[in-house]
This record gives structure tokens, C-alpha cells and sequence, in this order.
């Protein structure tokens, strides 16, 4: 499953947080959403009809197939923060939000952001996020890998100015 660049475009779920993506669901381009989303396959017909569920997503990775057969992967870390793997390449990268009717938006790095709603699992564990537009992708739970240690050191030392670390 995979929240593209939006999330879950790869679907599970996906993208959105407190971004300005999230406040316009109908927005334009999908962000991690987006990188997700194009890599997604469609899973068919329009939009959802059922109210987005509550899908846990923090430090849980999901995968989706894209139509040209790539592999999207994002994961949903701690502090708001997903990745975007491609192939396993990191693709995308930016931060998210679960708001409190269960939408997740995503707002990458750079792009423009989406939301995505989720319905609950299947009996395969799948599960149908769709974004603003009506594109609807399949997403699956997949295990959770935590950013390299030199991510999270830097990520820090980024949010210290004094640059001591604490």
C-alpha cells in the first residue's frame, strides 16, 4: 500500500495533514500523496460512497502497485513525517496529518499536497483510499521501517538552531 505522495496513494492511506492541500481537498495536484497517487493503480469506479474510517497510520508502512507496475511505499512516522520509496528508491518526502474525521493529508517537500479518505480493511487486509478527485487506489499494510539514524540526527540538529543537539 502506498499513500503516493499522497499516502497512500498508495493507498492505505493516506496523505493528509495540516497543510494547506488538506484545507482545499478539492486542490490541485497530489503530493504524497501525489508521488503515490501517480504511481497507484486505480482500483475503479469514482469516489468513495462510505465516510472515511480512522486508520491508524503512525509508524505503519503501506504499499501500493501502480498501473506501470512500480511499487510504492510510504511510510508514516513519528511527528508527522512520511517517506515516499519508489521501487525502493526514496521518491518523496514531507509531512502528514490525520485529521479528526480520519482524512489523511499529505504535503510534500515540495509539490502540491492531497488528502485521501480510507475505508476499513478487508478480509485481505486491503483497503480503498480515494483523494479529492475521485481517484480511488488500493493499499495494504506492509511492516514498518523507521528512517535511518542519520536521518533522525539530522532532523534534530535541523530543529536545534544552537546546533549542540539539545
Amino acid at each position: 500500500m502506498q499513500i503516493r505522495t499522497p499516502l497512500i496513494a498508495a493507498i492505505a492511506v493516506a496523505g493528509i495533514l495540516t497543510l494547506g492541500a488538506c484545507a482545499e481537498e478539492t486542490g490541485g495536484g497530489e503530493a504524497e500523496s501525489a508521488p503515490a497517487t501517480d504511481a497507484a493503480g486505480e482500483s475503479g469506479g469514482g469516489g468513495s460512497t462510505t465516510e472515511s474510517i480512522t486508520l491508524a497510520v503512525t509508524d505503519s508502512g503501506w504499499l501500493t502497485v501502480g498501473t506501470d507496475g512500480a511499487v510504492q511505499t510510504t511510510f508514516f512516522d513519528e511527528g508527522g513525517r512520511y517517506r515516499d520509496l519508489r521501487n525502493g528508491a526514496p521518491f518523496a518526502q514531507g509531512s502528514w496529518e490525520q485529521r479528526p474525521d480520519g482524512t489523511i493529508c499529505f504535503e510534500p517537500d515540495s509539490g502540491l499536497g492531497a488528502c485521501w479518505e480510507t475505508e476499513a480493511e478487508d478480509e485481505n487486509g486491503l483497503v480503498i483510499a480515494t483523494n479529492g478527485d475521485g481517484k480511488s487506489i488500493e493499499i495494504k499494510r506492509v511492516t514498518y521501517l523507521p528512517p535511518p539514524a542519520e536521518e533522525e540526527a539530522e532532523a534534530e540538529s535541523d530543529a536545534d538552531p544552537s546546533g549542540d543537539g539539545g
